[in-house]
């Protein structure tokens, strides 16, 4: 039995690159929930968080870290 932790799992460093993605797909999620759930308040907060992806995408790391997190107890 392999003893590991979920900090095992979380990456130490999250690249601007990687921070960008993961705004890029919060914008797209919050863009699928207007379209396929009619619920047009999404579409603005979709608009902001493409705002402060453009202009601070360090802003994402934290969102980052649990993402690439998911991705990679996904891959399991």
């Amino acid at each position: 039995m392999v003893n590991t932790s979920i900090k095992d799992f979380i990456p130490k460093i999250i690249s601007v690159e990687q921070a960008k993605d993961t705004g890029m797909a919060m914008v797209f999620i919050c863009l699928l929930v207007t379209y396929f759930g009619n619920k047009l308040q999404y579409s603005g907060f979709a608009i902001l968080l493409l705002l402060i992806n453009m202009a601070w995408p360090s802003f994402y790391k934290p969102i980052a870290k649990i993402w690439f997190a998911l991705s990679v107890i996904l891959e399991l």
